[in-house]
């Protein structure tokens, strides 16, 4: 009995954690984009679909996204790709200074886009079409061209 109320319990607490860190929902508008500085140029205005990735230095599979989303920059002019970091912008320019990237790069020193996607794990992308929805988001190791192109469709 004391083993099935635990078990309960811990099945309890796992659903309510995992609802609480789900903040996008495919379809519907995804939070503003709070940047406290660009560290390359800033996106032009307008209505243009964009990738958010929300990163960190510390992060081996965030640091090796590098090239990938530079290549996805090169060959989607009409995608923004947004790099997102939340830490100090001397350690993230050490990281970023040696390459010429296409995306575009920004600091959220105080976590207020991270916290408002629920972002707690890194790397992560979001795709946001041109009025402002989430239409794909997940593990960025998994997105690619490919599926960039279809959720545009």
């Amino acid at each position: 009995m004391k083993t099935y109320f635990l078990v309960l319990l811990f099945s309890i607490a796992l659903s309510i954690s995992s609802a609480s860190a789900q903040k996008l929902m495919i379809g519907e508008k995804v939070p503003e984009l709070k940047v406290a500085e660009w560290l390359n140029n800033k996106p032009q205005p307008g209505k243009m679909v964009y990738v958010i990735e929300f990163a960190h230095t510390t992060s081996p599979p965030s640091m090796s996204r590098l090239e990938k989303l530079n290549n996805l920059a090169v060959s989607m002019p009409n995608i923004n790709i947004i790099l997102l970091f939340k830490e100090d912008k001397d350690i993230v320019m050490k990281h970023l200074k040696h390459n010429n990237h296409k995306f575009f790069s920004a600091l959220d020193n105080e976590g207020k886009t991270f916290s408002s996607y629920g972002v707690n794990f890194v790397p992560f992308s979001i795709i946001v079409d041109k009025k402002g929805n989430a239409i794909w988001f997940g593990n960025s190791d998994q997105l690619n061209d490919n599926i960039i192109k279809e959720a545009l469709k």
